[in-house]
């Protein structure tokens, strides 16, 4: 009797261990699965041993498919990684690769990858930790815009009223030499009768050499370079311009119509003629901002579209612009997106640069996108990004702060 009752009792103490061993297990697994980076621990022959809820969001492997497998098959993406997880499980050695992109809901994010040894009385292995960077890689890309276009800023201010004295110069004597030449003006007949001249045998001579022509071509080139100091001087000028809530989707329409009449848009291609798709949010109410430089910024994506459009080489489908706004809170999301000619990685990166452009000498000044990014992150304090892909299509997203009392930095995120 008192042999089974001595079995009893360590019975009990065992069945006691057994339950807080499983709930301390449990609650290993309840934290790891919590965890935000997907993490995977392999033993020495590379075969999953732990597997999280977010390793399997990754991978699309459920946890019980997973486990006891080689790492190559529950986790194909990892295949080419192969000797570095062999290297750290031989030589115990901490492994990084700073980015790897891989498509996700049929769009690239990027990810970083850290090995390590693992060690200890359960044998050699090693851990993989998998850290979506895609949002942290778009934060850092829009800071250094933020710092490029700062230090441009005061190049371009000073730039531009350097230029500004000789220009207006130029302008106001294309008008009085027009004026001066002018037979209607009483004080040049007066002086042509005194010198014993015909204004008007003048003028027909000035006209059979074109010399109105050539002045016309002179104050459209001052005009011209006007407009870019216009810009220019933008960089630099800090808004102290009061936000007003604006309802988006009737912006939006305002510009979409605005943009239909603009010569410049139509110039070698019709942009009514593009299909105008809206998705906008129910949801989104007012959202402060200031409406005619919006409307700018909402233009000059509007003529890009349309353009990149018609420069698709043989198009598979008719040219479509979709114009989306969405509450994402804190933000205010205004999405243009088109279906025209994309453009690779190299051209994406550098699309709010001032002066970068890849249009022919003459068609622009590589301004608009400058100025619309400035509008937008120095005047509004929200976000400006660009997504492309060559031969799909391009898309601006437009962050706005919900209140401008809680406005975010607008320093980075995503060319």
């Amino acid at each position: 009797r008192h042999t089974n009752r001595k079995l009893e009792l360590e019975v009990q103490v065992r069945s006691k261990i057994e339950k807080k061993l499983t709930g301390f297990q449990n609650y290993l697994n309840s934290i790891i699965d919590s965890m935000p980076s997907a993490l995977i621990a392999l033993d020495e022959q590379l075969y999953v041993t732990q597997w999280n809820q977010e390793a399997t969001v990754l991978s699309g492997t459920p946890l019980d498919e997973a486990l006891n497998q080689p790492i190559f098959i529950a986790f194909e993406p990892l295949k080419p990684f192969l000797p570095q997880l062999k290297e750290t499980v031989e030589k115990h050695r901490v492994a990084k690769v700073e980015r790897v992109t891989w498509p996700k809901d049929d769009e690239p994010r990027h990810y970083a990858l850290t090995f390590y040894p693992l060690t200890g009385g359960g044998g050699r292995g090693v851990v993989i930790r998998i850290d979506d960077i895609t949002q942290r890689l778009s934060l850092e890309e829009m800071m250094v815009q933020s710092e490029k276009m700062l230090s441009v800023g005061g190049l371009a201010a000073g730039m531009a009223h350097e230029i500004n004295n000789p220009l207006g110069a130029i302008l106001h004597n294309v008008q009085n030499i027009r004026r001066r030449l002018s037979p209607e003006l009483p004080r040049n007949q007066e002086q042509a009768e005194e010198l014993g001249i015909d204004l008007a045998s003048i003028n027909r001579y000035l006209d059979s050499r074109e010399v109105p022509q050539l002045l016309d071509g002179i104050q459209q080139a001052g005009a011209r370079a006007a407009k870019i100091v216009t810009h220019m001087l933008s960089f630099s000028r800090r808004s102290n311009r009061q936000l007003a809530p604006c309802n988006l989707p009737a912006l939006i329409d305002q510009a979409v119509e605005i943009a239909g009449n603009d010569f410049d848009l139509t110039e070698g291609f019709d942009f009514k003629g593009q299909a105008i798709v809206r998705q906008f949010d129910p949801e989104l109410g007012p959202v402060p901002c200031t409406a005619n430089e919006l409307e700018q910024v909402l233009l000059n994506l509007l003529k890009n579209a349309a353009q990149a459009i018609h420069q698709r080489p043989a198009p598979s489908e008719p040219g479509r612009i979709t114009l989306r706004t969405r509450l994402n809170p804190p933000w205010a999301e205004i999405q243009v997106e088109d279906n025209g000619i994309g453009m690779p990685e190299s051209v994406r990166k550098r699309t709010f640069e001032p002066f970068f452009t890849t249009k022919e000498i003459g068609q622009g000044t590589g301004l608009g996108l400058s100025v619309s990014y400035f509008i937008i992150t120095n005047n509004h304090k929200g976000q400006m990004e660009v997504h492309s892909t060559p031969g799909q299509g391009t898309c601006f997203t437009l962050r706005l702060p919900l209140s401008p009392l809680g406005a975010m930095p607008s320093a980075k995120t995503e060319a």
